[in-house]
């Protein structure tokens, strides 16, 4: 049976149709301005796109019982000037009333020349976070620690003279249990293996990174036009969304989220109005294990 279904069409016309509270997560990655047009000659940009990606917010809070998580990336730059439309969107979302989480950073390596001849090159994109505002307050099925690393004892010679102590044991039994894991915080950033590592110290200037098509999750990512990664989207779903939950992809693309919803045991819907995404994606979607089934 499959864990997961591709639907042809425009997202808001598709989401204003659905239920309210329907599904558990909304993720997803829009078109960054009008850098990119798609095949569908796409071309908002400035106060249209804010305006266009407010009525998108607008639908994702309203069907997702906990969030709806958008990578927006971070804006234009044309002519030294920056279009601020990262800030501009949550300007307005926040003046309206909508439940804003702050945001998260996806730390990962820019494209040369991205901030300008006489400027840093970007190395980060915005997320924006809305939690559905007729449910305020915690997140029930949230975890902060699911994508968690172990968290080192900072002063390891204070565990014998706590062992020592009366109730000793007990305390520190508690202390570990506490501290097990560490918060990963709000800054996501892509990592690399060691060879990796060592493969950009070589190259000097020309930096090879996990931002192309062939290094963000599967061969047919680059065939969309914008893909991200597949790391990525299982961090926030792992995060964001509870075992065997719902998440919701408005920008299907490629299938990133939908994959990354299979290998983690997630149900998923993912809607494009492009007939040749919703195509790649059932391809890529077709070789993809579902978590159930892989090896332990």
């Amino acid at each position: 049976m499959k864990r997961y279904e591709l639907r042809l069409g425009d997202c808001l016309q598709i989401m204003q149709e659905m239920e309210d509270q329907s599904v558990d997560l909304v993720l997803g990655s829009p078109p960054y301005e009008d850098l990119r047009t798609y095949g569908i000659d796409f071309k908002r940009t400035g106060e249209d796109w804010v305006s266009w990606m407010v009525a998108v917010c607008d639908q994702a809070q309203r069907i997702t019982r906990g969030f709806a998580i958008l990578v927006i990336g971070s804006g234009v730059t044309r002519n030294f000037c920056w279009s601020a439309t990262p800030a501009m969107l949550i300007a307005d979302l926040h003046r309206a009333g909508y439940l804003l989480r702050r945001p998260l950073i996806y730390y990962r390596y820019g494209v040369p020349g991205s901030g300008g001849p006489d400027y840093l090159r970007n190395n980060y994109e915005w997320i924006i976070v809305l939690q559905n505002r007729n449910l305020p307050g915690a997140v029930p099925f949230v975890n902060p620690y699911a994508c968690s690393r172990p968290l080192r004892h900072k002063c390891p010679e204070e565990r014998p003279r706590l062992a020592r102590e009366p109730d000793g044991q007990r305390r520190l039994q508690r202390y570990h249990q506490r501290r097990k894991t560490a918060n990963p915080g709000d800054v996501i950033q892509q990592t690399f293996s060691l060879e990796e590592v060592e493969h950009l110290i070589e190259v000097g200037d020309v930096v090879h990174c996990k931002v192309g098509g062939y290094h963000m999750g599967h061969p047919l990512a680059h065939e969309n036009e914008a893909c991200y990664s597949l790391e990525l989207a299982k961090f926030l779903i792992q995060t964001f969304s509870p075992d065997d939950g719902l998440v919701l992809d408005p920008f299907v693309g490629s299938g990133t989220t939908l994959h990354a919803a299979c290998e983690t045991n997630r149900r998923s819907i993912g809607i494009d109005v492009r007939p040749s995404q919703i195509e790649i994606a059932e391809k890529r979607l077709s070789t993809v294990t579902p978590a159930m089934f892989n090896p332990t």
